[in-house]
């Protein structure tokens, strides 16, 4: 089945703020953001997952309710 991709993003940048807008803690730039069958998919390409992405990934998470962060590993890593 085949699914409508609208809205493509190349580099969706997320800023992680505390107290409002404030203070900046950091930045996190996903890889691609579009929509497909009318839902908003961010969706990020990693080789490594570290743990400043990981922790990135849940600050973002909880930051902006509803967005989800798909990772795509790197298919030469599927072998």
């Amino acid at each position: 089945m085949r699914s409508l991709i609208l809205r493509f993003q190349v580099d969706f940048p997320c800023v992680i703020t505390v107290e409002g807008e404030d203070k900046k803690i950091c930045s996190y730039v996903a890889d691609f953001r579009y929509k497909r069958d009318g839902e908003v998919v961010v969706e990020d390409t990693k080789g490594i997952i570290t743990q400043v992405f990981t922790l990135k990934k849940k600050l973002v998470e909880a930051l902006y309710p509803g967005l989800k962060i798909l990772i795509v590993k790197d298919p030469r890593e599927w072998a």
